[in-house]
């Protein structure tokens, strides 16, 4: 007596509905995914111009002091923080009291955000405190 080896008609079925739910739940993840990536792209651009505002922020501080005219209390975006199109940069500089001290603290605030209908979903705020040690 031969025996037969092979898959059963059912079992091919079964294996041909299984894929078919997989296949289709990957089909929506990807969509989903893809529907995603430019809020995530905006996100990316708008803290990349954060940080680079910030970085010359704290390297005028690093080079030219706590006393630099570039970090008086008050004073706002730089002009060397530009934003690329479709975005807006405003960097504020204010003065801060920790522990009663007065006039040894800077707060720097910069905010990065999109203007535009494409871009309105980067946004990033970054915040440092520099001392005059």
């Amino acid at each position: 007596m031969k025996t037969k080896s092979g898959f059963t008609f059912i079992e091919l079925l079964i294996f041909i509905v299984i894929m078919g739910v997989i296949s289709s739940l990957l089909a929506i993840l990807f969509q989903t995914m893809l529907r995603n990536s430019a809020a995530i792209n905006n996100q990316t651009n708008a803290s990349q111009t954060a940080a680079q505002c910030m970085d010359w922020y704290t390297g005028e501080r690093f080079i030219n002091g706590f006393t630099n005219p570039n970090l008086v209390c008050g004073s706002s975006t730089a002009s060397f923080c530009t934003a690329p199109a479709g975005y807006s940069v405003i960097a504020t500089v204010t003065c801060s009291t920790y522990y009663g001290d007065t006039i040894s603290y800077k707060t720097i605030t910069v905010t990065a955000e999109g203007t535009t209908a494409n871009t309105k979903s980067g946004k990033a705020i970054l915040s440092t405190i520099i001392a005059n040690y």
